[in-house]
């Protein structure tokens, strides 16, 4: 801008002219980066949001796993118990069947 043949006003006129554009590139700029900023902080609230809910929905599925977890070992001692007792039971019947054959009646 500072042509040495171009009379001051004009030099002038073209470096504020020059400098108002850069203001203006540079107002568009950070309007540019306050939106991007504004969306990007969106997007972290959406996400700790997401990530509370998906804490919350793993805490419940370890409660689930807990409570079934609790129902299998009950379930596995009723039968070990139900074992021993179709073994006593049958243990028993032979000792019966066993002393119908020695003193049938």
């Amino acid at each position: 801008m500072a042509d040495p043949q171009a009379p001051r006003a004009i030099n002038t006129a073209g470096a504020w002219s020059s400098r108002a554009l850069g203001v203006r590139v540079a107002a568009r700029q950070r309007e540019q980066q306050v939106r991007q900023v504004g969306r990007l902080r969106g997007q972290v609230e959406e996400c700790e949001g997401a990530a509370w809910a998906l804490a919350s929905e793993l805490q419940r599925l370890r409660e689930e796993r807990d409570d079934v977890v609790s129902q299998l070992h009950s379930a596995r001692d009723d039968l070990e118990q139900a074992l021993g007792e179709r073994d006593a039971l049958r243990e028993r019947l032979i000792q019966f069947q066993l002393s119908q054959e020695v003193a049938p009646e």
